[in-house]
């Protein structure tokens, strides 16, 4: 069995080829045309949790197993809170045919998806990002969005305004545009894009401080006692889900918002709908993509990856 390193992603794999791949598996999930059952989840004792996130799909003739540990307090030593393996199968056989890294393929596909979705929602003009968030998933968003977007400043606010400040210098050096440490109620104002990556359980906002017009990409919250959004906010917005039965369950601001999944459910659509069948024009007033990931995207990612590697 192949197994793939980090540095191997790094090294040879980037985001804009991942883009268009997200494309498809997006749109083959709105479709029903992998198989995605919904993951499983053990919390354990001292914040220690596990996930388990299969797919299969024939097309492709490739299934995907992705085992996670979540562990918060792994920033505060100085490693990933998020870490695992993710093993691409044969679909028809169920043999194992390579080993990725979880944490690289989740980066890559998980800003690949935002991507997707802010040239679906976003202003065509968008030229300012504020995001929430300073670690890895952070900076790949980035990319993500000038990818895109024409952005031109950037507003990084989090936890740690050190990190903050580092991930604002680095956006400064590497693409030439404005980038400034929050928090900045004026930028935060202004900006036609946000991205909230964190592992907040609150809203990191209230409505009234976002620009009418925003398009938000919320890619935490992936559980249902997690918030980054608020109440508000959602109850106004149009909402497109990556994957619809997924984040009616366990996104928690969507929960907090709406009261059940149940409840949630009317108000989303999915965004491969609109690669199928895009909109005439963009939703009036404030737009989200709310995502808590699939292993679907995972396995279009990594079939991806696989194939570049031996291009």
């Amino acid at each position: 069995m192949r197994t793939v390193s980090p540095e191997e992603i790094a090294a040879r794999i980037d985001l804009a080829a991942i883009l268009p791949v997200m494309r498809d598996a997006l749109r083959a999930e709105a479709e029903g045309r992998v198989e995605v059952p919904l993951r499983a989840g053990w919390s354990l004792k001292n914040d220690f949790g596990m996930l388990a996130m299969p797919a299969r799909s024939e097309e492709l003739q490739l299934a995907a197993f992705k085992f996670l540990t979540l562990v918060d307090g792994n920033r505060a030593l100085g490693i990933p809170g998020v870490m695992g393996e993710l093993t691409v199968l044969n679909a028809v056989t169920g043999a194992p045919i390579a080993r990725l890294p979880a944490e690289e393929v989740t980066l890559l596909r998980t800003a690949a998806c935002s991507a997707v979705a802010t040239d679906l929602l976003a202003l065509p003009d968008a030229d300012s990002l504020a995001l929430f968030g300073s670690g890895p998933q952070a900076a790949h968003h980035v990319d993500a969005m000038l990818a895109v977007r024409p952005v031109k400043r950037v507003l990084v606010t989090g936890r740690d305004p050190g990190r903050a400040e580092k991930l604002a210098s680095a956006i400064r050096g590497r693409f030439g545009i404005e980038a400034a440490a929050g928090p900045n109620p004026a930028m935060l104002r202004d900006a036609a894009i946000i991205c909230t990556v964190t592992n907040a359980r609150e809203a990191l906002f209230e409505a009234g401080d976002v620009h009418p017009d925003a398009h938000i990409n919320a890619i935490g919250a992936y559980r249902p006692d997690m918030c980054e959004l608020p109440a508000a906010l959602l109850r106004d917005a149009a909402i497109f889900a990556d994957s619809k039965i997924p984040v009616a369950r366990e996104a928690g601001d969507l929960l907090a918002a709406f009261g059940s999944p149940e409840a949630v459910a009317p108000h989303l659509r999915a965004i491969g709908d609109l690669i199928a069948a895009p909109l005439a024009a963009r939703p009036k007033g404030r737009t989200v993509y709310k995502a808590v990931g699939n292993a679907g995207q995972d396995l279009y990612a990594a079939a991806a990856i696989l194939k570049l590697l031996d291009g």
